[in-house]
């Protein structure tokens, strides 16, 4: 198992460039991570002997929502990079998310928007595929951080992913969201284990 650190959580009042010196210097990590990778310095973080193990492939479009011909363009200049800095995961969202952390109303049935998440992600896949890139599909808590948000159900993202059976395409397991949504983590990750291909970790308040 290999660790990694997610920038985002630590860039409030820092540069990214004293942010990972103060990593280098005080912490054994190899790997960082981040959300957006548009607002980084890709090269910066390279030439300060880090490796990047993941970042998100969706911040403007919603595969619930949003034809192929968009989605698909931003997965595919996504790929692009993730390959030529030698990403192996890239992180994918069903609804992209507004400053809030929320989704904007849709006035489609949560049937076609499941429907539409298949449909894109089985195309993104291939893109995936093509690359040698996994895609990791991220359950997000409805109930505090992320109203609207189409994958809500760990049971629902997990048959997503079932149905495109692709090695290239797994769950993206964050522990919080997991919790704060519905519970029960250790049978689920006992029962699911085979289609989970990333972890994120962080702790849920004290009071809920």
């Amino acid at each position: 198992m290999k660790f990694s650190i997610c920038l985002d959580t630590f860039l409030e009042r820092r540069t990214l460039k004293e942010l990972l010196g103060e990593i280098r210097e005080k912490t054994d990590f190899e790997f960082v991570e981040f959300w957006d990778w548009r607002d980084k310095d890709l090269k910066s973080i390279k030439n300060m002997g880090f490796k990047i193990s993941n970042f998100s492939g969706n911040r403007r479009f919603s595969p619930s929502t949003t034809r192929w011909k968009e989605f698909g363009e931003e997965m595919s200049v996504t790929l692009k990079i993730a390959s030529e800095f030698g990403v192996p995961y890239v992180m994918l969202l069903s609804d992209a998310l507004n400053s809030d952390g929320f989704v904007s109303p849709s006035n489609l049935s949560r049937e076609r928007r499941l429907m539409n998440v298949y449909d894109n992600l089985l195309k993104a896949t291939r893109l995936a595929e093509d690359k040698g890139i996994i895609l990791v599909l991220e359950m997000l808590n409805s109930v505090k951080d992320h109203r609207g948000y189409t994958l809500d159900s760990w049971e629902t993202t997990r048959d997503l992913v079932s149905a495109i059976n692709s090695s290239h395409l797994r769950i993206l397991l964050d522990i919080y969201h997991l919790q704060m949504q519905q519970g029960n983590i250790i049978n689920t990750i006992k029962r699911d284990i085979e289609y989970i291909g990333y972890v994120h970790v962080a702790n849920p308040p004290a009071e809920m």
